[in-house]
């Protein structure tokens, strides 16, 4: 059976070609591993995945669950996330944020899931949005539908993870808008995904907005947190 399991994977016979790394430190691993043992046990799993709250910054989101402190070697996973080093650390991070939705009986409450919206600029730059990939397993995984055009980045000057707290909140709000075509969540608890919450600016700038389209509650899911109180 496993023999067999090992066959049909898809991802068993690219490693011939493309032998598979881990998502933290880039090193070869087993084709069926998304980080090392040593990766693993050194990254900073928080003690408690809903500590994170945004009470300080508005309290539009019921609930947020991070599963890393954004510290050590989740501070690496996160930027090869970002520069497609490791873009299966998103696939890792979100498999575990929908065990702890699920496990806490949030995703039977929740009916959508959709992302943090990144810039057409940044995001044609980059080729895709780490946010939405993160969103793409958890709605698979706690089997709800994703999403997408709902919300829209705006560009500006300056991008959030430069700026000082009290300056993320003001940028926030120029930063994010609806969409004008956007569908309807009226009534609907939504799970807003993205990689990294510091102050919360962001996401509750996200979910105010979705709130203000109707939305029921919303709840927040990120790889990694600052573990704001």
């Amino acid at each position: 059976m496993m023999i067999k399991s090992r066959i049909c994977n898809h991802r068993f016979w690219i490693d011939f070609v493309y032998p598979n790394r881990c998502a933290v430190c880039n090193k070869v691993i087993v084709w069926n591993e998304i980080v090392c043992s040593e990766c693993m046990q050194e990254l900073p799993f928080l003690e408690n995945p809903f500590l994170v709250s945004c009470k300080s910054n508005g309290g539009n989101l019921k609930k947020i669950c991070s599963v890393f402190e954004y510290k050590g070697n989740a501070i690496y996973g996160v930027y090869n996330l970002k520069d497609r080093k490791g873009l299966r650390f998103g696939e890792f991070g979100g498999e575990y944020c929908s065990k702890y939705i699920k496990d806490s009986g949030i995703a039977d409450m929740i009916d959508v899931v959709t992302f943090v919206p990144m810039s057409k600029k940044k995001k044609k730059k980059r080729g895709y949005n780490q946010a939405e990939k993160i969103a793409r397993v958890i709605a698979k995984s706690i089997d709800k539908p994703l999403m997408k055009n709902l919300l829209i980045h705006k560009s500006t000057s300056t991008e959030q993870h430069l700026l000082a707290a009290d300056e993320r909140l003001i940028n926030a709000k120029l930063s994010f808008d609806i969409c004008n075509d956007h569908a309807d969540i009226t009534g609907k608890t939504i799970l807003l995904c993205d990689d990294v919450i510091t102050t919360g600016a962001t996401m509750n700038k996200c979910a105010e907005l979705l709130l203000k389209m109707g939305a029921k509650a919303v709840f927040g899911a990120t790889i990694c947190s600052t573990e704001m109180n």
